[in-house]
């Protein structure tokens, strides 16, 4: 299962990229105030970073042949899964939570694990159908549910249901990267499809 092996060593890598991250930006001061000063490193263009990152990984992930190609493509979409942390870690820590930036990373979240599993479902990994109910539950919840709660003055910030949602379908993906390279286990992707739409309707 050359994959699981590749999944193990960018999850272990994601790991270690985060750890690192979070003992910084909570022990120096001085990386503080640099993030402060430079808007690229800021909580939301590190969105736009980590969802650009998937997008690619995603992309040479789908299009490769090669083993190292595979492995770059799970590498890049796995850094860019454990980067969903950091934005909010640094945005708590260095105080640059907005409410575009409240907006933008659950946006960020959806195109990030939607994309993927529309490209599994057309491949028969998982269910075409459930897919499309996820994406419409989901779109629904970002632009009517969200809309509804801004012009009631609601915070719109995702809660502990909708990080949940996001920690379930980014598993999804890698679940159906596994089922992509034929591992011997059940298909139990729909089970886990049906997880997801229901958090993300709790979530909204």
């Amino acid at each position: 299962m050359e994959r699981l092996v590749d999944l193990i060593i960018s999850g272990a890598l994601s790991l270690v990229f985060y750890l690192f991250l979070f003992f910084k930006i909570k022990t120096s001061l001085k990386l503080r105030s640099y993030v402060k000063e430079h808007e690229w490193l800021q909580p939301n263009w590190i969105c736009v970073w980590r969802t650009f990152m998937c997008l690619v990984g995603i992309l040479i992930y789908f299009t490769s042949q090669s083993g190292l190609s595979l492995f770059l493509g799970i590498l890049l979409f796995t850094v860019g899964a454990c980067l969903d942390a950091v934005d909010g870690l640094i945005a708590r820590e260095c105080e640059l939570i907005t409410e575009f930036g409240k907006f933008l990373d659950p946006f960020c979240d959806k195109i990030s694990y939607l994309a993927p599993l529309l490209v599994f479902s057309y491949q028969g990994v998982c269910s075409h159908g459930l897919v499309w109910w996820l994406i419409t539950v989901e779109f629904m919840g970002q632009f009517l549910v969200r809309g509804l709660l801004r012009r009631l003055k609601k915070s719109v910030a995702a809660k502990w249901v909708g990080k949940l949602k996001a920690v379930a379908c980014f598993a999804l993906v890698i679940y159906c990267v596994l089922l992509d390279d034929g591992a011997e286990f059940s298909n139990f992707s729909n089970h886990l499809l049906g997880l997801c739409i229901a958090l993300s309707i709790g979530s909204s």
